[in-house]
């Protein structure tokens, strides 16, 4: 493992890159989820990354700008929009870094957001993992402000400048800004109209048929695409208030398996 910034110096991110065994030319960039979900994903988004690199391929993941340990507030980031920069910055870093033409995305929840948008807008993205894919913004915002932790920013102190008078709520220490709302609630099942490059859908989710316009969309955009569903566990989902998540490790090994061959 590497750990790096990266980036421009006034929008700096943090990636770990892991260098793939055997100098194949295959690489994958890993899209967290954001939120307490990002948290409790770590364990298993570091194996999936480690277990890419010893069956051959190079890896990066990174934080979102203003999360984790890259560089801005948390309440910098401007959602979707911003996540596809940040994406589009980490791609070229790891073709860079290894040589490569192409460059397969992983999406985990949220993260399946930029991952998609990518896929659609962009040349050189060789593979998809949609990996238990949040694609109904508006209901998973919905979710979020139904949380029993959630509670209203508007008019606190706390809040930057710019954000002062605006409408803000907190979910477990992670705001919701009006443009990351916004950016949610744009996307839909209906967005994945366009065809995109062979997908994995993957599910681990304890009701599998959530995805059902998932694939009906898949379906419609042409899109060579396959399914991998396994019965937990959810890497997103606190265990036993632990504040860290299940590891399915059977289908990340399986991610691996099909982002090589």
């Amino acid at each position: 493992m590497v750990p790096f910034y990266f980036g421009a110096s006034s929008h700096q991110l943090f990636g770990v890159y892991h260098p793939g065994v055997g100098g194949t030319r295959k690489g994958a960039v890993i899209c967290s989820p954001c939120g307490q979900e990002y948290l409790r994903a770590q364990r298993a988004i570091r194996f999936l990354a480690s277990r890419i690199s010893e069956t051959g391929g190079h890896v990066l993941r990174f934080d979102w700008y203003g999360t984790g340990d890259s560089a801005g507030s948390v309440f910098e980031g401007s959602g979707p929009e911003s996540w596809l920069e940040d994406l589009d910055v980490a791609v070229e870093e790891l073709k860079a870094m290894a040589n490569l033409r192409k460059v397969s995305l992983v999406g985990l929840r949220l993260g399946a957001l930029p991952a998609i948008q990518m896929a659609q807008e962009r040349r050189g993205i060789d593979r998809l993992v949609l990996w238990d894919p949040v694609l109904d913004g508006a209901g998973y915002v919905d979710e979020l402000l139904a949380h029993s932790q959630a509670r209203s920013l508007t008019g606190s102190a706390d809040l930057p400048e710019q954000l002062q008078g605006e409408s803000v709520h907190e979910v477990l220490g992670f705001p919701i800004t009006p443009a990351i709302r916004k950016g949610m609630e744009s996307f839909t099942p209906a967005s994945l109209g366009k065809r995109l490059p062979p997908t994995l859908l993957l599910s681990t989710a304890s009701d599998p048929e959530r995805y059902a316009p998932v694939r009906t969309a898949l379906d419609a955009s042409g899109t060579d695409w396959t399914e991998e569903r396994f019965d937990g566990p959810e890497a997103w989902v606190e265990e036993d208030d632990f504040g860290t998540s299940g590891m399915p490790v059977e289908a990340l090994r399986r991610v691996a398996a099909w982002l090589g061959s």
